[in-house]
């Protein structure tokens, strides 16, 4: 899949490939064929199996062996939800200091820990990227560089606006109006197109008919909150409460190829599928 993904994929785009196993020397062999295959990176997430033994110490030995063996820079890859086993500060702390370790993915949803993560790893050639759209912008605000979203697979420009929108609240220049390129029609699906969500500045105060660099990065910073709180209802829906197989109902939907999920995981039930629809066209992101 990677290989074919190279072959699809530009050259000056970044291709992540996800390269962990439950064993070291197992993942190291893995890292050696997403390499072959034409990755530019690797997420490799933590081994889960053995949780139990799966301490501070294991966890330290495993990542930095992988990053020592490892072709292509590392990044780290922490989801408890699905590994049971989390990543923690200090850990964090040790690892961010090797020179192939270049970042991480914090899907946790703490945002406590997520700031800590960027804490201690300031100083280091290491970015920290949050795990979801659901807490997208307070990832940003405690200082990730952005975020891997599953969201993203099916609202790109949505996600990609509410980064859009962040930056430019927080730009140490002048920022120009934050709807500048929230015009572009992108196609949502059921002939529904993202300018119709709305996301256009509104009149400004300012006595000369213009909005300063301030106001904008005030309207931007409430755009962004604004979005956020529209992923919500979907973000949830395609990540917990229907899973993969419904964010692949929704990409389908939305104009893209989801397709069904493989097996064991099964298919959406009618009234599932209903359901998650229904969230869809009461966030506004599709037509009932």
């Amino acid at each position: 899949m990677v290989a074919k993904t190279r072959a699809l994929v530009p050259k000056d785009k970044l291709l992540l490939a996800g390269s962990g196993c439950e064993g070291t020397l197992a993942t190291m062999r893995m890292c050696d064929e997403m390499a072959n295959a034409g990755a530019d990176a690797l997420m490799v997430v933590s081994p889960g199996y053995y949780k139990a033994v799966l301490n501070d110490r294991a966890l330290i030995y495993h990542f930095t062996a992988v990053a020592d063996q490892s072709p292509l820079p590392v990044i780290l890859y922490t989801v408890p939800a699905c590994t049971g086993v989390e990543l923690s500060v200090s850990a964090v702390a040790t690892l961010c200091q090797h020179p192939n370790i270049v970042g991480m993915k914090d899907s946790t949803g703490d945002i406590t820990k997520l700031a800590s993560f960027v804490a201690v790893s300031k100083g280091e050639q290491f970015q920290v990227l949050g795990g979801s759209a659901g807490f997208l912008l307070a990832a940003l605000s405690v200082g990730c560089s952005g975020a891997v979203c599953a969201l993203g697979n099916l609202l790109p420009h949505q996600v990609c606006q509410l980064y859009q929108y962040f930056t430019r609240s927080n730009s140490p220049s002048e920022t120009p109006p934050c709807n500048e390129d929230s015009k572009q029609q992108v196609s949502l699906g059921d002939k529904f197109t993202a300018s119709q969500k709305e996301h256009e500045l509104l009149p400004s105060g300012s006595s000369n008919g213009k909005q300063t660099s301030l106001e904008n990065k005030i309207e931007c910073a409430r755009k962004a909150l604004q979005l956020q709180h529209e992923l919500l209802a979907p973000n949830t829906a395609v990540t917990k409460t229907f899973g993969i197989a419904g964010l692949k109902q929704a990409m389908d939907w939305m104009g893209y190829y989801g397709g069904p999920a493989r097996k064991p995981l099964m298919p959406l039930l009618d009234a599932d599928r209903q359901a998650l629809r229904n969230i869809f066209v009461k966030s506004g992101f599709l037509k009932d």
